[in-house]
């Protein structure tokens, strides 16, 4: 009798609750943290201006001859549509970024899960675990798609051992592999994939799913209109990146190193202690594709740190939900928890959820929410901006981010952009020197000799230096409010 008390509703319709629980929830979180002002500093910035600016990367950047595509066709083709359905500008399209490809990447396990409520409790683990995986979800990035699809991958790839697996199987598999290379260009990792099945020693599905790989390399990559040249640039920029003897501080964030991420592993290692614990230990959980993968991402993020948020991540994330799914599955919730309890118990992760999500602590929401910026449309900074057909020689990649976020339309191009190894070969030793020289004023001097009277310089400072010049007496300098320097050549009186 007390069973049927706490079970008032048909299950069909407490999963549905409890679904859109998690999903109301997984909506709120991004529109809570958009609230504080927050942006992400980078590359959401330069693919939402790119979008309202229309032309291709060598017309806003001062690239290499051989950069001849766009690396993020698919993502800038979605923006596209969007802008034109719409109109919006660049901050509306950042804001459309965040959200959507937050809620991609978070609806996935839900949708599949036969307790979606699990999804909220792995995500609270990891946002306690390292505040930082979260944030990744947060970025407004096409890698986003790539992670994604890994997880759509993960629910399938196993139906591959089958000799005859479903067509909507193989089909899947498929769209997910082309949309990430579209989307995301990232198409030569799909070895890692590949590599765990075949460490698992899952043959069959090793061989099926090579196959169905390269065939969605060959959509994705026609997809883009280019596709020799689009497979060719992106491997060979990426090699670019790891052979060109670049310093740590001159790559992109996601190209540095990983400090291993402790606290995750000790999340997961607690996980496979409780196991152990409850007398339910069977070696498969580990020899397997998925947490292989996963380790594979840990171990190579010592070199760079995509290797552990693109893929071993989204591997470990899917294995923690389908850990804790099988403990709730051993409780028989119907039985034990009931239908109340267990609505209760979702909105609870939620709240959790949500909390730890959303809190500013360090500020880190809100750091750079009130910053200011280089605006043409302000005469007082028009004056100091470079003229049409000119260069900004900036001191790293927050000047262009920022000054291109403000000014898309701008006729001007940037010297140093979203990736140093993008550069021409002689400006690429000038920017690798003033890295090295943490941006002395001395480094800085280089790139006076290229400047022409359309160009400007543009360091921002910030800290005790803010409120001093550069010493750079080739130029003369106007300071302007959120730390800028511009310097020009002198001017004829």
């Amino acid at each position: 009798m007390a069973t049927e008390t706490r079970n008032v509703f048909p299950e069909k319709l407490v999963r549905q609750i409890v679904f859109l629980i998690v999903a109301l929830a997984l909506l709120i979180i991004p529109i809570r943290v958009l609230g504080y002002g927050y942006f992400p500093p980078d590359d959401v910035r330069r693919h939402a201006a790119k979008v309202v600016n229309g032309k291709p990367w060598n017309e806003i950047l001062v690239l290499r001859k051989d950069i001849k595509t766009d690396s993020h066709p698919g993502w800038h083709a979605i923006l596209s549509v969007v802008r034109t359905l719409t109109r919006w500008d660049v901050d509306q399209l950042m804001i459309f970024s965040i959200i959507a490809l937050f809620i991609c990447y978070c609806i996935v396990m839900p949708l599949r899960l036969r307790f979606p409520e699990v999804w909220l409790l792995t995500l609270v683990i990891i946002s306690v675990a390292d505040p930082r995986l979260i944030k990744i979800l947060l970025q407004g990035r096409p890698y986003i798609i790539t992670m994604s699809s890994l997880l759509v991958i993960f629910f399938l790839w196993d139906r591959l051992k089958e000799d005859d697996p479903p067509r909507k199987v193989t089909i899947g598999i498929v769209s997910a592999v082309a949309a990430s290379v579209c989307i995301h260009a990232s198409w030569y990792l799909f070895v890692l994939p590949i590599a765990a099945l075949f460490i698992a020693r899952e043959w069959k599905a090793c061989s099926k799913f090579s196959l169905l790989v390269l065939a969605g390399i060959a959509i994705g990559a026609t997809l883009t209109l280019n596709p020799f040249a689009f497979l060719g640039q992106t491997f060979f920029h990426m090699v670019r990146i790891f052979t060109g003897g670049e310093e740590k501080g001159v790559m992109a964030e996601e190209f540095r190193p990983s400090d291993g991420d402790q606290f995750m592993v000790v999340a997961i290692l607690g996980l496979l202690a409780w196991r152990y614990m409850r007398g339910k230990w069977d070696p498969k959980k580990v020899d397997n594709p998925v947490f292989i993968l996963g380790v594979m991402g840990w171990i190579l993020a010592f070199t760079a740190k995509r290797f552990w948020f693109e893929w071993g991540v989204p591997a470990f994330s899917f294995w923690i939900a389908h850990e804790l799914q099988e403990s709730f599955a051993e409780m028989d919730m119907r039985k034990k928890i009931g239908d109340v309890q267990r609505i209760f118990m979702t909105l609870t992760f939620a709240v959790v959820l949500f909390l730890s999500v959303t809190n500013d602590v360090d500020s880190r929401w809100t750091k750079a929410a009130h910053r200011r910026y280089l605006d043409l449309n302000d005469p007082a900074v028009k004056e100091w901006l470079p003229a049409e057909g000119g260069v900004i020689y900036n001191s790293g990649m927050d000047v262009f981010f920022d000054t291109f976020r403000k000014n898309p339309r701008a006729p001007w191009r940037y010297q140093v952009g979203f990736e140093a190894a993008m550069m021409p070969d002689d400006d690429l030793k000038i920017y690798r020197y003033i890295r090295q020289a943490q941006r002395s004023d001395e480094s800085l001097r280089n790139w006076v000799k290229k400047m022409t009277a359309k160009d400007m310089m543009i360091i921002r400072r910030t800290g005790p230096m803010a409120g001093a010049a550069p010493k750079i007496p080739e130029l003369e300098w106007r300071s302007f409010p959120g730390g800028y320097w511009i310097g020009r050549l002198p001017r004829a009186k």
